[in-house]
């Protein structure tokens, strides 16, 4: 800009002129900086004047270089091929892109016991978007086993895992930890062994505060080997007091034992007895063909009584106690078979949760959008169709070779379009009255054979009639409100149409 070889004696200080400076400010004032003032000069004239601050905006100057152009796919790799490693001391990190691994890992830390990095210690696992919502997995090497932790809203409200590398399945060591006030059972701890479960329950609806399910043997079965279930062997339950109910029928501890066809139920201690009330029952073989209760149930039940005054149940109350206790006993068995499977299901089937605002990834939303989109497009042209003309069934008749249409023709297509309309609101109210005599007609039929059945029904019928009855009162209310709604819009439609057919330009100059 200036040649300054023979120092700063040659040099123009008019930061306004651009030929000399490079220009940096957009106003067009030119500010010249004077050097033969001394500084006592300028401290006199700042005293004698008033300055006015002005704002300058400095206008820099143009970049030397090309902007950057990166793809959105770029951008979301954050670095290239979207793997990056660290290393630290001791330690290395690997960061990956999210939607890179088909499990969803996002970085992994290998931690090691020294420097040179040889012995591994412990590795950690990042991932996100995932669907069973899994955010940590640890994996100790001394120990051997491995820790996994969960995000809120998981389904079943688990939080931790904890398990031994070398035997991921449902037969191996394990500990689940569950956010029991996400859950309806109330658990909140599971403990697996290779033969047994232990179960824990906090504020449970059915008060169980404790499950133990030991697993027998597996039967060898020569051929091809196959997936099954462990066979349960005994399930004991145990449940805490409930204070609304009576201590004789407040169960404490309730046993299954499957193997050898045994339920043995203990109670909880009366006030003032110092044993419990115990039962005892063995299944009776063919129970279910026997469904009239001609099997002497005492045969097959082992009880005691504390308080000899107690009156003993009958043959058919023991009935539906059994009947009750075996239904039991099958939920306690497909709970224990669904639970042993669900993580093993969980790992076979690695999903990632993907925005259905990424369109790149996300095909499932891509083809719903377009599918949306397909659909509009139909019912535009579907409402194109219908919004025809209302008189052309009525003109057609009248040959166009005729030219306009006299005052009698016009007369005769207002007349028919209107009766048209009239004879669909009536055909309209009576399919509405027949369908509501209809139901009324079967509701006083129901009614009636209540009545004549009353006394010897039994509870599901009395329920299954009461669900009837709200239902059949529920579409008889509609039913008469959709007549009354007909009754006073039709009269509007017929006087609608008319003025209509009075301001067409058709028929407005022969009406």
């Amino acid at each position: 800009m200036q040649d300054c070889s023979h120092g700063l004696k040659d040099v123009v200080y008019d930061l306004g002129d651009c030929t000399k400076w490079e220009f940096m400010f957009p106003s067009n004032e030119k500010p010249v900086l004077q050097m033969s003032q001394s500084g006592e000069q300028l401290a006199d004239m700042a005293d004698e004047e008033e300055f006015e601050e002005v704002e300058k905006f400095i206008d820099m100057p143009h970049s030397w270089s090309q902007p950057l152009q990166i793809t959105r796919k770029e951008f979301q790799l954050r670095c290239p091929h979207g793997k990056k490693t660290v290393l630290y001391k001791r330690a290395k990190l690997e960061k990956y892109t999210p939607y890179l691994l088909s499990d969803g890992m996002v970085a992994k830390l290998y931690i090691y016991k020294d420097d040179e990095m040889h012995s591994l210690s412990i590795t950690r696992e990042f991932y996100e978007n995932r669907i069973d919502h899994l955010e940590r997995r640890q994996h100790n090497m001394d120990t051997g086993f491995v820790t996994e932790y969960f995000k809120k809203g998981k389904k079943n409200a688990l939080r931790e895992h904890y398990y031994k590398v070398r035997s991921q399945g449902p037969e191996s060591e394990r500990t689940m930890i569950f956010d029991s006030h996400m859950r309806v059972d109330g658990l909140v701890r599971r403990e697996e062994l290779a033969t047994e479960m232990t179960e824990h329950y906090v504020e449970s609806t059915d008060f169980l505060v404790y499950k133990h399910t030991k697993f027998g043997k597996r039967v060898k079965i020569f051929g091809p080997s196959s997936k099954s279930a462990r066979p349960i062997s005994c399930i004991e339950e145990k449940f805490k007091r409930n204070p609304e109910r009576s201590v004789s029928t407040n169960l404490a501890l309730r046993e299954f034992d499957i193997a050898s066809d045994t339920i043995r139920l203990t109670y909880h201690h009366e006030p003032d007895c110092v044993t419990a009330a115990t039962q005892e029952f063995i299944k009776p073989p063919n129970l279910d063909e026997k469904r009239d209760g001609t099997v002497n149930l005492f045969e097959y039940l082992s009880s005691y009584q504390p308080d000899p005054h107690t009156p003993k149940p009958t043959n058919l109350q023991l009935y539906q106690q059994l009947d009750s206790l075996i239904k039991e006993e099958w939920k306690a068995q497909a709970r224990v078979i669904e639970i042993l499977n669900e993580r093993r299901r969980e790992e076979a089937r690695t999903e990632l949760d993907i925005s259905i605002y990424d369109v790149e990834r996300n095909e499932k939303a891509r083809k719903q959008r377009l599918a949306q989109v397909q659909q509009e497009k139909e019912d535009k042209n579907r409402e194109r169709e219908m919004d025809t003309d209302y008189l052309a069934p009525f003109l057609t008749r009248f040959s166009s070779s005729e030219g306009a249409l006299k005052r009698s023709q016009a007369l005769r297509v207002k007349d028919e379009c209107l009766q048209d309309l009239k004879q669909r609101l009536i055909d309209k109210a009576n399919l509405i009255q027949s369908r509501f005599e209809q139901e009324t007609n079967e509701l006083q039929k129901k009614q009636q054979w209540y009545q004549q059945c009353q006394t010897s029904m039994s509870k599901e019928d009395e329920e299954e009639y009461l669900s009837y009855c709200s239902a059949s009162m529920f579409r008889i209310h509609i039913l008469e409100h959709r007549l009354n709604k007909h009754k006073e819009l039709a009269p509007q439609r017929y006087m609608a149409l008319e003025q209509k057919l009075r301001n067409d330009a058709r028929l407005a100059d022969l009406l």
